[in-house]
């Protein structure tokens, strides 16, 4: 679990351990623009997009 697409739809691959050491607080895991969310957001428009490909075809 060295690398991971976090944050964007671009498609920009980053480190999963160096945005985990950039965390100092609580904020930075589970805020606004934390990378929890972030890695949620990524996650949810992938199936979204996939889900539209299968069905739109």
């Amino acid at each position: 679990m060295s690398t991971a697409d976090v944050g964007n739809a671009k498609g920009n691959i980053i480190s999963y351990e160096e945005e985990v050491k950039k965390c100092r607080t609580q904020e930075d895991l589970l805020g606004e623009n934390g990378l929890i969310k972030r890695i949620l957001k990524d996650a949810l428009e992938r199936i979204l997009e996939a889900e539209m490909e299968e069905y739109i075809g």
